[in-house]
């Protein structure tokens, strides 16, 4: 049996019980007890005796602290006798402790302070190295380029007409300057005529083809005109029809089909023969019926039970479950221990012994741990009956020691590298600096007018 076991809830014990009754149970709500009968009397269970009887869930006389990596934030799991404080290694996607590598390489990234209208360059130590642009051109704090006067030569520009490029064309646009003319729209091609150039499909060439016709190749490899027959017709608007095959049109809950899937013929279900056949078993009865074998509720509740006889020699095996149940009466099978709800509190049955009687210096039955930032340092704090490990954001004032949140992490992750190979510069790109080599090809789109 899975699931929970409700008991019967009563407030008095049931009258007239024998000694064939013997182990038979209820729950006495007004009590909030569980009994049983013995053969010969009423005997209620008992609850386990003094001391810590739960931390975080965690019932064993004997329980441990753990450190754990586990996890996308911290956080706290208790399972068997142990208590997993998790401190995850922090990245891009965790909040945690700052690695030693990550340290490494956030303490060696390149700062953000760059004098105006100077740009990184590195120099023959494989350095960056902030430099002023001189030479052929200079560049100003806006990143606006700008070329000197005569410093474009005849060697530069291309004398071989037009020059394909990846995104274009380069054309001479209209004060002059060279400009890369390219077409947005996929499948648009660059067209000429006598007032400039455009972008547009290209023009279709197709033959003419007949009312309703269809174009098909034929065994010599041509396209040729057919009127489209058979199973299936098709109009001049390229509306299709299927052919009819002698069936009515309804809802049928059994038909025939043919080799292209067309229905030839319908009939009615056999709930004897077409039912039972395609479900290979016979359907149980609702008003009364006998299992010939084991009933497999896949985790579903039975509910609304009468009394429940088990045969001799039988197991009730109580639901092996971690969760504490929310009803009066309910009964479960937790880690070694038998356990129910009262109403109000989780007890659980068994024989009275001891249990942790002091954690960390606070002495209630049930205790329970929490995460805080305050403090300089990470550090516990007991009081009533909750554990708090108070680790503090790195970020904050007089902090010593502490956690890096997501956002710090990214920032630190983003800054930009102190390595720039020998002659090159930082570029922003869409989408990252990037190092490259700076330099310059023009060309020039000729014309027959030129």
């Amino acid at each position: 049996m899975l699931g929970n076991l409700s008991l019967s809830s009563v407030t008095s014990d049931p009258a007239g019980l024998v000694a064939g009754d013997e182990g038979k149970m209820w729950y006495r709500s007004d009590l909030n007890t569980i009994r049983y009968w013995d053969g010969a009397t009423a005997v209620s269970l008992g609850v386990a005796g003094s001391g810590i009887t739960n931390i975080n869930g965690l019932t064993t006389s004997t329980q441990s602290f753990v450190l754990g990596t586990a996890g996308t934030d911290i956080g706290i799991s208790s399972a068997g006798s142990a208590h997993t404080f998790d401190i995850p290694t922090a990245s891009a996607t965790k909040r945690g402790a700052l690695s030693s590598a990550d340290w490494s390489t956030f303490n060696a990234k390149q700062g953000s302070t760059l004098n105006s209208a100077q740009i990184w360059v590195g120099n023959s130590g494989n350095a960056a190295t902030a430099v002023t642009m001189s030479g052929d051109a200079t560049i100003d704090n806006a990143g606006a380029l700008a070329i000197g006067a005569g410093k474009i030569t005849a060697p530069m520009l291309s004398t071989g007409g037009v020059n394909a490029a990846t995104s274009g064309v380069i054309i001479a646009g209209a004060t002059g300057n060279l400009v890369n003319f390219a077409c947005s729209t996929s499948g648009h091609v660059l067209k000429w005529s006598v007032t400039g150039w455009s972008c547009a499909y290209p023009d279709p060439s197709l033959p003419t083809l007949a009312n309703g016709k269809i174009w098909v190749g034929n065994s010599g490899n041509a396209a040729t005109e057919v009127t489209m027959s058979g199973d299936v017709a098709i109009d001049n608007a390229g509306v299709s029809s299927l052919s009819t095959t002698g069936v009515t049109a309804g809802t049928y809950s059994k038909v025939v089909v043919d080799a292209k899937g067309r229905v030839t013929a319908s009939a009615s279900l056999s709930a004897a023969v077409d039912v039972n056949t395609a479900l290979t078993y016979t359907p149980v009865n609702k008003a009364g019926d006998t299992m010939v074998g084991a009933l497999a509720m896949g985790g579903n509740d039975l509910t609304n039970a009468g009394n429940i006889t088990m045969a001799a020699n039988k197991y009730l095996g109580l639901s092996a479950n971690s969760t504490n149940g929310t009803v009066a009466g309910q009964m479960w099978y937790d880690a070694g221990t038998i356990k129910y709800y009262d109403g109000s509190t989780t007890k659980s049955l068994g024989v009275a012994g001891a249990g942790i009687t002091n954690m960390n210096g606070l002495t209630a039955g049930t205790q329970s741990f929490a995460i805080g930032t305050s403090g300089n340092s990470p550090s516990f704090v007991s009081a009533t009956s909750t554990h708090t490990l108070n680790i503090p954001m790195a970020s904050a004032a007089a902090v010593t020691a502490g956690l890096i949140s997501k956002t710090d992490y990214d920032s630190f992750n983003a800054k930009q590298s102190s390595t720039l190979a020998d002659a090159k510069v930082w570029v922003v790109t869409p989408a990252t600096p990037q190092p490259l080599c700076l330099y310059l090809t023009m060309r020039v789109l000729l014309t027959p007018e030129h």
